[in-house]
Formats: structure tokens, C-alpha cells, sequence
């Protein structure tokens, strides 16, 4: 069994650096207490993070004269150089709000005019196009379960994600009472929430309202606190007026005395309306809570920069009853400035389960990113997971090929990584008389191709990658058959190294590059359909040989004698009841052409 999902140890590769990292915490000025999510960005650029929930951020080593941003809702923003946060330690911020002692209804101003003013400001938020991370966490009871991060391009409009483009992830899940649980489709739930909307997945939220008539009916709007200064935030609370499991209740910061939203918060207890659904026959939702918030950027163009998801769910089948805990965050950064799509022919709009094993794991592109730092239960639940893996169970040995949301169906190469039948699918459609059609042999590799504009110059990372979904194979399971599989490998390997040698040139930007993968990748399907019609009955012998020299002096990988695979297992008998593979030369037993 090969190895499936990345151990959660990984998941802090993007977060070490060669040098000592700035590592920092952001606290409330009086109390000391952590302050979570706040936007942590190096002032004048877009690059930047958030603090994890302990309140702590890391960001790389930076230059002597670079300074740091921290906004959080609420509190003054705080300047500081480098130099001053280069030892680590604390980062206090002062509070910009004056908190009421109850949530009341403040005289000379429509609160309901405000909120519906709020509404207006987000429905005309302009489309804003970046990069995005995405962590998930889950646990039932205090176990954790599963453990996610992507990273995704992403498309934002009227306070609404309207697209995401993945770029990479991992994923570990572990099993509770040999059962797994997992969360499919959470990113795409964040895309579904329209706060707009009045009927749709989610509850209605008081934003579903057009006219402050419609809205008073509904809700009652209070003041929670009032802010002062421009860092100052008017804090509305709006509550259903009827049953609240049918609605959303809204926290609602908008800069003071402006419709500027900073923050929101929908939540509801035990909702009624919700897009969770059990995949197993038989399984049932009992209950659902649910915490949405946004957190708003300070400055144009205006887009939430940090959402957080957050639910409880009581999951019933098969006489058990479990309940989970769902955390959820995406952290918008580099505006307009999304990541250059990766050249490989994948499916997209898949859930991200699938999406993290369709798309081969690139080692740079984690090196080069900087996610939120994880917290000390996070670094637990991490090993626990890594110990505890989905892969080492045996519900996981008995799954078929088709049980694919888990399972990566490409292999990238290596000169360890040699390919066997069980790579390749054994199926393919019959014929009108019922018999395998061995026209249907087919193998498909492609070049993998990752461009980063971070820093001066062009980054690029390639594969050259194996595609088990798409190859099908009717030769026998001969040892021959496996160095057949590995020379068309190999060979895939020898292209992706001239085009390396093509991008490593002076010059080369991203449109160059792209050309450049297209003449290589066209190279290397002419390379294989020769090595394909070469191998035909009565040239397999000579053709195979010839080609393995070929892949032995530029790879130094000798697939004959690697495999076992020697030359005289070419020389198949002729049998008269058997017709001849029209690709691979061998013998399929069947009807006679």
C-alpha cells in the first residue's frame, strides 16, 4: 500500500525558515489576554498573516528598514518597526471602544437605517482577486479527527466569495471507534453563504432585509458599544424577533458613526436551515450550531480578509451517536495578486478532499508560504494524527479504487517511484461480443508546472507526473509489462528535465514559460506514441532494449535488471488462440482479430 496522506508533521514545513523567524503575540493592552485572527501585514506591501487563536503570528526574517501593521477590530492600529519586535514578546493593543453596561437602544438614530446602510456598503464591494488559505479542524469530544490546510486564488464580490481556484493541500485524518469523519465541501460552504439572500443554505441574516419597515418586523436592533477615534467601531447586535433557530442573529461592527463594516458575526443555535448533509445511507444530523464572521480590510479596495467558520454537529447512524466541532478560517492576502494557475490538465470544481489527491504535492510552494502559526493544541493534535494515521487502519487497506476522495491518483517521479499494474486501471470497455477491446490500452503522463512571481525572479517547479485514473493497461502482470510501464516513465522524466533546462534560461517570464511547457509537453506525447508504435508485436524485444539504453545512460536507472525484467521475456510463444496486442506486443486470450 502506498502512502496516501501527507503525516501532519508536514504541515509545518511552510512555517520554518532557514533563518530565525519573527514570531510575536498580540494581546490586549490591559488585560493581557490573546487576541486571535488579527491582520498582521508588513506596512506598504501585501504580504503578510494573521495571529492563530493563542494570538501569536510568525512571519520571515525581514529587512532592517521593514515595518509591521496590526489591526484588530476594535483596538488602534500599531505601527512598529522591525527592530522593535525583532526579540519576539508581546504586542499590546489599546481598545477604541466604549463598552455599555447593557446592550440598549440609543435615542436621535435609526439603528435599522444603519444596519440597512451596512448592507448597502457590502452589496458594493467591488470584486477583489487574491491569494487565500484555508485551515480546518475537527475534533469529537477532545479528540482530534481531521486536519486540513489548501491554499486557493481567490474571487471576492459583495461580501461574497464567488470562486475558488485551489492550488495545494493536506490533509491527515485518524479514526474514533474505527470510525472517520470528515468534513466534505467546508470551503465550498463558505462560497455558499450569500448573507444576502433570504431564502438559500444557510439561515436567513437581517442583511436578507430591503426596507427598515421589513426589518423592524423581523428584528430587534440594540446598541452593544460605541467606538471613538478612526480606529473606533460602533458595535449593533439585531436578534430574530421570532423563533431564533429559524434566523441568524448579527453582530454587527461598523467604523464609528459611519456604514463601514469591519466586522460581522452570524450565528444561530440549533438552526433549522443548514447546508450539512450526512454522506452515508442511513445517517442523520440531529443538531447544528453555527458561527460565521467576517473581518473586514481597513483599507481599499474593501474585502473580508479573514473569515472564520464555526460549527457543532451531532452526527446519528447505525446505533452511535457522536459529536463534532468544526473550526474553520480563510485568510485573504496579496491582494490582486492571485496565484498563477498551475500548468497541469486536472479537473477542477472538485470538493477538496479530491482536490488535494488530484493534484500532486509541489515541496516548494510549501517552503515558500507562511501559514498561521499553529497553536500549542494544534502542534498536539498534529502529532496525534501523524501517529494515528487513516492510512495505517485497516478500513483504509480494504477500500476499492473508486473510494478515490482519499487517495492521490498521480504519482510524481523518482528514481524510487517505479510503477507496477496496480497504478494502472484495469478496466476498459468491451466490445459488441462481450471481450476486452486491448484498443483501449492507454498511458498518460504529463509535465507539471508551478510558477511563482515572489521575489525578483521567476520560481518554477516541475513534475514530471503519472495519471492512474486515466491509464488503462491489458497486458499481463509479466515482469517485462512493469519495465514497459517504467521506461514510458522515465522517459516522461528525461522531457521534464529539457524543459527545465529551457527555464533556467536569462529572461524567461511567466508567458515565455508557459510556451515553453507547451512545446515540451507536445514533445513528450510524440516521444511516447513512438515508444508506443515501436513496441508493436515482432519489435518489442528490440524496441524496449533499445529504449531502456536510452533511459539507463541519462538516468542512470536500468529498468531490465531493476525489475527482473530480462530481455527473453520478449520472446513469447505465438499461440493461434490468441490475437496480438496492438501496442505492446504481447498476447491476450480471446478472439482472433
Amino acid at each position: 500500500m502506498r502512502n496516501v496522506l501527507i503525516p501532519l508533521g508536514c504541515l509545518l514545513a511552510g512555517t520554518l525558515a532557514a533563518q530565525a523567524p519573527l514570531t510575536c503575540r498580540v494581546v490586549d493592552a490591559e488585560e493581557r489576554s490573546a487576541l486571535p485572527y488579527a491582520t498582521v501585514q508588513v506596512q506598504g506591501t501585501t504580504r503578510g498573516t494573521i495571529s492563530n487563536a493563542e494570538g501569536r503570528f510568525q512571519l520571515p526574517v525581514l529587512a532592517p528598514q521593514d515595518s509591521i501593521r496590526i489591526t484588530y477590530v476594535g483596538y488602534r492600529t500599531v505601527v512598529l518597526p522591525f527592530s522593535a519586535l525583532r526579540n519576539g514578546g508581546d504586542v499590546p493593543l489599546h481598545r477604541a471602544t466604549v463598552q455599555l453596561a447593557t446592550a440598549e437602544v440609543r435615542p436621535g438614530e435609526d439603528l435599522y437605517d444603519r444596519v440597512l446602510a451596512a448592507s448597502a456598503w457590502l452589496w458594493n464591494a467591488p470584486a477583489v482577486k487574491s491569494k487565500l488559505f484555508f485551515g480546518m479542524e475537527t475534533h469529537s469530544e477532545d479528540q482530534p479527527v481531521e486536519v486540513l490546510q489548501a491554499y486557493y486564488s481567490a474571487n471576492f464580490r459583495a461580501a461574497m466569495l464567488t470562486g475558488l481556484d485551489f492550488q495545494q493541500g493536506r490533509v491527515g485524518i485518524t479514526p474514533k471507534n474505527d470510525r472517520h469523519f470528515i468534513n466534505f465541501n467546508t470551503a465550498r460552504a463558505f462560497a455558499l453563504l450569500d448573507i444576502h439572500a433570504k431564502v438559500g443554505a444557510f439561515p436567513s441574516s437581517p442583511f436578507a432585509h430591503r426596507n427598515a419597515r421589513s426589518l423592524k418586523k423581523d428584528h430587534q436592533a440594540e446598541w452593544v458599544s460605541v467606538g471613538s477615534g478612526p480606529d473606533g467601531v460602533d458595535h449593533v447586535r439585531v436578534v430574530p424577533r421570532g423563533d431564533p433557530r429559524m434566523g441568524f442573529t448579527l453582530d454587527l461592527w461598523l467604523k464609528a458613526g459611519t456604514a463601514q463594516v469591519r466586522s460581522l458575526e452570524l450565528s444561530c443555535t440549533d438552526c433549522v436551515q443548514h447546508p450539512f448533509v450526512p454522506l452515508l445511507p442511513g445517517g442523520r444530523i440531529d443538531a447544528v450550531d453555527m458561527r460565521y464572521e467576517q473581518t473586514w480590510s481597513t483599507s481599499a479596495p474593501y474585502l473580508p480578509e479573514v473569515m472564520e467558520l464555526e460549527y457543532h454537529t451531532t452526527y446519528s447512524g447505525n446505533g452511535f451517536q457522536e459529536s463534532f466541532h468544526t473550526q474553520a478560517v480563510m485568510h485573504a492576502f496579496d491582494l490582486g495578486s492571485p496565484f498563477i494557475p498551475t500548468l497541469f490538465p486536472w479537473t477542477a470544481g472538485l470538493e477538496e478532499y479530491r482536490m488535494i489527491a488530484w493534484m500532486p504535492e509541489n515541496p516548494a510552494f510549501w517552503q515558500r508560504m507562511s501559514p498561521p502559526l499553529p497553536t500549542e493544541r494544534q502542534l498536539r493534535d498534529q502529532a496525534f494524527i501523524a501517529e494515528n494515521d487513516v492510512r495505517a487502519s485497516a478500513w483504509y487497506n480494504e477500500q476499492e479504487r473508486e473510494y478515490d476522495l482519499l487517495r492521490p491518483i498521480h504519482t510524481a517521479w523518482s528514481p524510487d517511484a517505479r510503477l507496477d499494474l496496480g497504478h494502472v486501471q484495469r478496466t476498459w470497455a468491451p466490445r459488441a461480443n462481450g471481450l476486452p477491446d486491448p484498443n483501449k490500452v492507454e498511458l498518460k503522463a504529463y509535465l507539471y508546472l508551478a510558477l511563482d512571481t515572489t521575489g525578483r525572479e521567476l520560481q518554477h517547479y516541475s513534475m514530471a507526473v503519472f495519471d492512474e485514473m486515466r491509464s488503462i493497461h491489458a497486458a499481463p502482470a509479466k515482469p517485462w509489462t512493469r519495465a514497459f510501464l517504467n521506461i514510458y516513465f522515465d522517459l516522461c522524466e528525461l522531457e521534464r528535465r529539457r524543459m527545465e533546462q529551457a527555464l533556467n534560461e536569462p529572461g524567461v517570464d511567466v508567458e515565455r514559460a508557459r510556451m515553453i511547457h507547451t512545446v515540451h509537453s507536445k514533445r513528450l506525447s510524440d516521444n511516447l506514441d513512438d515508444l508506443m508504435a515501436q513496441t508493436r508485436k515482432g519489435q518489442a524485444r528490440t524496441a524496449l532494449t533499445s529504449w531502456n539504453e536510452k533511459v539507463e545512460e541519462a538516468l542512470g536507472i536500468n529498468n531490465f535488471v531493476l525489475l527482473e525484467a530480462l530481455p527473453t521475456d520478449f520472446d513469447l510463444p505465438v499461440d493461434p488462440n490468441c490475437f496480438p496486442h496492438p501496442q505492446v506486443g504481447v498476447c491476450v486470450i480471446g478472439e482472433p482479430h
